[in-house]
């Protein structure tokens, strides 16, 4: 008897891992991939929420988090020699996976590979 009862709920798990959002897993250095040859703009997200960016003009990336599916990059840029806080919400699109991050803003879509 207890069989029976088992495999109802064992499938509704199945079912509810299988709904999950798939977000790839965040921290570690991301490229952003452009047509152009050259150094890449680089995204690194370290494990305890701080951020840095490489090769980004006038940008210092200092902190990440996520919500949901949405990717909150804080930080400043540097305008007229004056660093002017920011921060950017990014939806992290559905097309992402663990070597491949997409995030979207409006109609701005970039793409990032996993170093």
């Amino acid at each position: 008897m207890k069989k029976t009862t088992l495999l109802p709920v064992c499938a509704a798990l199945c079912l509810l891992a299988g709904c999950r959002s798939s977000v790839p897993d965040l921290p570690g250095d991301w490229v952003l991939v452009t047509e152009q040859r050259g150094w890449g703009r680089i995204m690194s997200l370290e494990p305890d929420g701080s951020a840095h960016a490489a090769n980004f003009p006038n940008t210092i990336l200092e902190t990440w988090q996520l919500e949901d599916r949405q990717l909150i990059l804080s930080g400043k840029i540097v305008y007229h020699g004056q660093p002017v806080a920011f921060s950017d919400t990014l939806t992290i699109d559905r097309s992402s996976s663990a070597d491949t991050l997409v995030l979207t803003n409006g109609e701005l879509t970039q793409r990032f590979r996993r170093l």
